[in-house]
């Protein structure tokens, strides 16, 4: 599944690699072909900045059932470095989505943020700050340097929701606002 970027044709920002003399482009220029292009986001300014350096894009509401805490969630995501969109992890490319309960600590702290509220079918942009992702420690096996901001896209697959009521999480945004 191709996560759309349709809804925002004319607010996609592009990075293009320099031309070399020989008229090739980026690391194609040395020999290695390019696998991974950056992704096409929304401008900063179509963001929504929350607390703590979080940024978000509603790229699509979803209609469907609304993730709670507790939430098990199954989404598909793509995830770059922000300081040289290197791809470092993708649910599409693996060919399945990621399942995980929401508000259980099992993703970075952004994502717990970003998803709070939000409805099975909504696409996200994510901008993350270093402190709401792997900090200071970074994560190597992952190829996540330390104090590393990072860009993700979301799209929200399914939601079951909790066994028993959960109490609303602390770090709920409401983005339907």
């Amino acid at each position: 599944m191709n996560i759309s970027n349709n809804t925002f044709t004319n607010l996609r920002t592009k990075y293009t690699p320099p031309v070399t003399d020989e008229g090739k482009q980026g690391e194609e220029a040395n020999g290695v072909k390019e696998e991974n292009p950056p992704p096409e986001l929304a401008m900063d300014a179509s963001f929504k900045k929350l607390p703590g350096g979080l940024m978000v894009y509603v790229e699509e509401l979803g209609k469907g059932e609304k993730v709670e805490t507790g939430s098990k969630l199954s989404v598909h995501y793509e995830g770059w470095l922000a300081s040289d969109f290197t791809k470092f992890d993708s649910s599409i490319d693996k060919g399945r989505p990621f399942e995980y309960n929401h508000g259980e600590g099992m993703v970075i702290k952004g994502w717990e943020k970003a998803m709070e509220g939000m409805r099975v079918g909504t696409k996200l942009q994510l901008k993350i700050p270093a402190k709401l992702a792997y900090g200071p420690s970074g994560m190597s096996g992952a190829g996540i340097p330390p104090n590393a901001d990072l860009i993700f896209k979301l799209e929200i697959l399914a939601a079951e929701k909790p066994v028993e009521d959960s109490k609303k999480s602390p770090n709920s945004v409401d983005l339907y606002a």
